[in-house]
C-alpha cells in the first residue's frame, strides 16, 4: 500500500506535466482526467482498505516493530 502512495507521489509531477502538455485549446482533457480520477479512486480505495485491517477493536494504536534505515 505504501509503495503505491509512494509511486502516485513521485509520479505526480510527471503527470502534471503531461496534463498541461496535452490541453487542446487550453482545455484539460476529460478523458486524462477520469484517467488520473480512477488512480486516485484506487488509492482512495486501497487506504480505506488498509485502515480497516488495522484498525484495532480495543482503541490501541497500532505499533510497527522495527525502525527505518
Amino acid at each position: 500500500m505504501l509503495t503505491a502512495l509512494r509511486k502516485v507521489n513521485g509520479d505526480m509531477g510527471t503527470i502534471v506535466l503531461r496534463l498541461m502538455r496535452d490541453m487542446p485549446n487550453g482545455a484539460l482533457p476529460a478523458d486524462k482526467l477520469r484517467e488520473l480520477a480512477a488512480i486516485f479512486d484506487d488509492l482512495a480505495r486501497l487506504l480505506a482498505n488498509r485502515a480497516s485491517e488495522v484498525d484495532p477493536a480495543d482503541g490501541q494504536p497500532l505499533v510497527v516493530e522495527g525502525g527505518t534505515e
